[in-house]
């Protein structure tokens, strides 16, 4: 695990599962933003040793080695089941062990050229102040179009969701994901506001909701917890037109949540969740590249003025 520092934050970074951002908290208060999932004890077991792992299904041995943070999710974010590199769930990217180019206090440089598409990643995490950056530059090293998602699969936690915490953002429309609505419905627009969900409730409320955000004036999102003084704010690049929102707030009685789990998961990403949208993802020419800068600032009560 590497650590960064800055004045303001601590960020650790594991480049031997994920490139996974595993942890940002700020220095002085120890406030954590990100979530931490419950079983991350054993997802660190899990990850370490395979014989401790209890799941060989795509998607559940994805989430038995699941740790909370922030991963990269390439070349496949869900699940695709009409090729065999999309059946892996939420890719490859955030399953493999990459290389360290350069490594500083505040920085770590990290490669991973990927088996199941011809991309290469360069990720580079760095910490400045009160700003975590990470920025992703992909590189078509084939010899034909490759199509791919992108996503920036952000899970927010900790003491962020120690009470109400609202979501400030300027987009027009939110979709319910057809996992919410009658199956013969498909995918519910509506406009944001009109959702209820821009403003997660303190315990004992529970809830389950996913979707996603479209039709971005500024692909920017805030979240602000008032009771604890904190405020996050996620800036991302353009070429990431959506943003999939998610909130498993002490509902689900299933595995692994077992209705004990509270997270907001807030996703710039190349495509929609599900619908006839969702193979609108990016793609690159041989030899083409695609970067993409994504930040999250943490303003608190004693790091900070808002």
């Amino acid at each position: 695990m590497i650590s960064l520092k800055s004045a303001s934050l601590q960020v650790l970074v594991d480049p031997d599962y994920g490139a996974d951002i595993t942890s940002i908290s700020c220095r002085r208060t120890g406030e954590e933003v990100l979530f931490q999932a419950p079983w991350r004890d054993h997802a660190q077991r899990a990850i370490d040793n395979p014989s401790e792992r209890i799941f060989s299904d795509s998607e559940l041995s994805w989430l038995e080695r699941y740790r909370g943070g922030w991963q990269i999710l390439c070349p496949t974010a869900g699940k695709r089941d009409s090729t065999p590199e999309g059946s892996l769930f939420h890719g490859e990217a955030s399953r493999r062990s990459w290389t360290i180019n350069s490594e500083n206090s505040e920085q770590v440089e990290l490669g991973l050229r990927l088996e199941t598409a011809t991309l290469d990643i360069a990720r580079s995490v760095r910490v400045e102040g009160s700003t975590v950056t990470v920025t992703d530059e992909l590189v078509n090293t084939g010899d034909s179009l490759v199509r791919f998602d992108l996503s920036q699969h952000v899970a927010l936690g900790g003491d962020l969701l120690d009470g109400e915490c609202s979501i400030g953002v300027d987009a027009q429309s939110f979709f319910e994901d057809q996992a919410m609505t009658e199956p013969s419905q498909g995918n519910v627009k509506s406009e944001w506001l009109a959702s209820g969900l821009d403003l997660v409730p303190a315990k004992p409320s529970s809830r389950f909701a996913l979707g996603w955000l479209s039709d971005f004036t500024e692909t920017a999102a805030r979240f602000r917890n008032e009771s604890r003084d904190i405020t996050v704010t996620l800036r991302w690049s353009p070429v990431l037109p959506y943003a999939w929102l998610w909130q498993e707030l002490d509902y689900s009685p299933n595995w692994p949540w077992l209705s004990r789990t509270r997270v907001l998961g807030f996703e710039p990403s190349s495509t929609p969740t599900s619908g006839p949208e969702r193979n609108s993802s990016a793609q690159l020419a041989p030899g083409e590249s695609l970067t993409v800068d994504t930040s999250l600032t943490v303003a608190g009560p004693a790091e900070l003025s808002l």
